[in-house]
Order: structure tokens, then sequence, then C-alpha cells
């Protein structure tokens, strides 16, 4: 069976249990007294996220590395099986 279906199955198989379950204790029903306070931790952690990004590329730049051209994500497609990289790598 293929992974991508497996996981489909198994996510629709957690929300539903979550959805039964919440029928009984309306959980979810309190989520719109929450919607402010979710998107601003969901904003400091993108921001987050960019600053370390951003502070990662500086350094980079600073110590003069360059990364190949060949990478996915940094890591080498030779060593790297799964992905894009799949197709070229038993070239």
């Amino acid at each position: 069976m293929d992974l991508w279906l497996v996981f489909v199955l198994v996510t629709a198989l957690y929300l539903g249990a979550l959805l039964w379950l919440d029928s009984q204790k309306q959980v979810f029903s309190q989520l719109s007294r929450l919607w402010p306070t979710l998107l601003a931790m969901a904003g400091f952690a993108l921001g987050s996220f960019a600053l370390r990004f951003a502070r990662w590329q500086w350094l980079l730049r600073r110590t003069g590395t360059a990364r190949p051209s060949d990478t996915v994500f940094g890591v080498p497609e030779r060593v790297c099986p799964h992905g894009h990289a799949r197709a070229r790598w038993a070239n």
C-alpha cells in the first residue's frame, strides 16, 4: 500500500476519533475564543523560524561556505534516495 494512502487513512481515523470524542465534551466550540491567541502563537513561531533561518544564512555567507548546487535541503542527492532525487539517484 502506498505510504501517502496510509497517512491519509490514519489522519482520517484520528480526526474521526477526535470529532467523536469532542461531541461529548464540546471543546471545539470554545476554539472561537482562542483564535487571536493561536494566531499570535503561530506568528511568533513563524517569526522565530524566519530569524533563525536568516541568521544561519548570514553565518554561512560570512564564513564563505558555498552550498553545492546538487543538494536537496543541504543533503547531496547521491545520499538522499527519496523525493525528487530518486530518479537521479541510480546514476
